[in-house]
């Protein structure tokens, strides 16, 4: 899977408004 995929699945489980602005830390 690709980062862009990744970041994709992180920016929807996370309603698409926090990851837009910084990254989800795992």
């Amino acid at each position: 899977m690709s980062l862009l995929a990744q970041l994709d699945q992180k920016i929807a489980a996370n309603g698409g408004l926090i990851v837009s602005c910084q990254p989800v830390p795992d």
